[in-house]
């Protein structure tokens, strides 16, 4: 890539490495964005978001691990790679798609994964309110008068340092959903 002069121009009075790294890699990702398809566009998009690639770097621990093949399927996807072969059908019994798709998207979204990683970020959440001391309660019932429903995945009865009450709900988006690629 060569430096244009509208990138010089754009400069800080002292250019830093740090500087010239991001504009380089912006420029990098709007060349690979303008030869992308769709889903590409969608992936790229969502993995340049800031703490995207967090999980590549977070410390295990006993609760949260994935096992050598989970870690490798999340390279290949992470990547853009192919993870499954084509035709390999879905683990979820209960899944209805007729075959996987062969970049992992199906199993990303389907219902068992997603409810499966919706529970551990609230279980996560959770936990760690125990350990930092903080007043929390899963899936509470009775916070809407005569309902039964669950509101909140967590729900903070003293809010958060002293505030009021607050409930938080956990949503696990797949940016590489069809209806997300099509936007």
């Amino acid at each position: 890539m060569q430096i244009t002069p509208d990138m010089v121009a754009k400069a800080p009075h002292i250019c830093s490495q740090r500087w010239l790294s991001r504009v380089l890699d912006e420029k990098a990702l709007e060349d690979l964005l303008a030869k992308a398809d769709a889903r590409s566009r969608a992936r790229l998009m969502s993995e340049s978001m800031h703490y995207a690639g967090a999980w590549l770097t977070a410390t295990p621990d006993f609760y949260n691990q994935l096992s050598d093949n989970e870690f490798g399927a999340l390279i290949k996807w992470w990547l853009g790679a192919p993870v499954y072969k084509q035709g390999e059908s879905c683990h979820d019994p209960r899944c209805k798609t007729e075959g996987m798709d062969v970049w992992g998207d199906h199993a990303q979204g389907c219902g068992n994964a997603r409810i499966a990683r919706h529970d551990r970020v609230k279980e996560t959440i959770h936990r760690h309110c125990q350990w930092a001391g903080v007043s929390a309660t899963m899936e509470k019932t009775g916070l809407i008068p005569g309902s039964s429903q669950r509101p909140a995945d967590v729900f903070f009865p003293g809010g958060v340092g002293g505030s009021r009450p607050m409930a938080m709900d956990v949503v696990i988006v797949h940016p590489r959903n069809e209806s997300c690629v099509n936007q």
